[in-house]
């Protein structure tokens, strides 16, 4: 589910285009009214398709893109509230990533680690099928951009921005909102941040103000979120990209002994390697038919270590080879 806030100017850009928001929306399985209080909730699922069918039927290819410029940091509600209370601009980007549950779930924002000079803030849909779409992670990365350049600077312009898409054919507006330096087919949606702009002062940071906001999600928002086995999938999701998606990795991030993960995960009726196989094969999908991606990086954004291992898991999964799963999707 998401709040109705992330679609926040939707009407207004659609009547500008010249086209029916009401329309798109029942196409959608949306009812309009629901836009009425950015509070309420929809699908998340269906406001992405909704989003992928308005850039179509309106064409407008950059439909997702030209939403954001209505929108900014505010529409995730309590999340952006905690985060820009909070004291620097790591902490500010940790709590956005902790509490983005109270604004969406099936989707994810984190704060991965890079390089040695630099670190990434991550975004990612969590819905099998959806991770490759491309309004969601531009509306998604164009606000993201926004909160940077309120946080870290107003003309910030990241040296590498990525997404999980494959590229478009017209590069003019993305280069605009994010700078030249965009990669497509990527395991994750990410901007590249300096790590040294992790410790500045956040100029809105007040403790009072940030326990209050955070005191009323607890009160108020449900913390579905947090269950246990949901947060290992989360943290696989996260990590898999990485090649540092193992029980030990995971247990050490939990603040966990990895038997006591396990026995927690059993419990639920789960394991990890369970886990992660499920989603491997909710992103393996969306690999192999949203992105360009060669198979053997596509193995490489699952975590294998060879591209045989891949082949062999993938035929267990769906009955075939990757290669020819992926021909016939494209000849559908």
């Amino acid at each position: 589910m998401v709040r109705a806030a992330g679609l926040l100017g939707f009407r207004r850009l659609v009547d500008e285009i010249g086209g029916d928001a009401d329309a798109l929306l029942r196409a959608a399985g949306i009812g309009p009214a629901v836009l009425d209080s950015p509070d309420s909730q929809l699908p998340y699922a269906a406001m992405i398709h909704l989003l992928e069918d308005a850039a179509v039927r309106l064409d407008c290819p950059d439909f997702g893109l030209r939403l954001a410029a209505c929108q900014d940091i505010r529409i995730l509600g309590p999340a952006a509230m905690i985060g820009l209370y909070s004291d620097t601009v790591g902490e500010c980007l940790k709590a956005i990533g902790t509490f983005f549950y109270a604004h969406a779930t099936g989707g994810a924002v984190g704060l991965a680690g890079a390089g040695p000079t630099s670190c990434d803030v991550t975004f990612e849909i969590l819905i099998p099928g959806l991770h490759a779409k491309r309004q969601i992670n531009e509306l998604s990365l164009s606000i993201g951009q926004a909160l940077l350049e309120m946080i870290i600077a107003p003309g910030f312009r990241s040296e590498r921005v990525r997404f999980t898409h494959r590229q478009p054919p017209g590069l003019t507006a993305l280069k605009k909102r994010f700078g030249p330096h965009l990669e497509f087919d990527a395991p994750v949606n990410a901007i590249a941040i300096p790590r040294d702009v992790l410790g500045w002062p956040v100029a809105t940071s007040n403790a009072v103000f940030r326990q209050v906001a955070v005191q009323y999600v607890h009160e108020h928002v449900s913390t579905a979120a947090n269950d246990r086995a949901r947060h290992v999938e989360l943290l696989a999701h996260q990590l898999l990209p990485t090649g540092r998606c193992t029980l030990r990795a995971v247990s050490d991030i939990l603040a966990l002994h990895p038997r006591s993960l396990q026995r927690e995960l059993q419990v639920l009726g789960t394991d990890f390697r369970s886990i992660l196989d499920k989603v491997r094969r909710d992103l393996v999908t969306d690999y192999l038919r949203d992105t360009d991606a060669s198979l053997g990086r596509v193995a490489a954004m699952l975590g294998y270590g060879d591209q045989a291992a891949f082949t062999n898991a993938f035929s267990r999964w769906f009955g075939m080879p990757p290669r020819a799963w992926r021909m016939r999707e494209r000849h559908r």
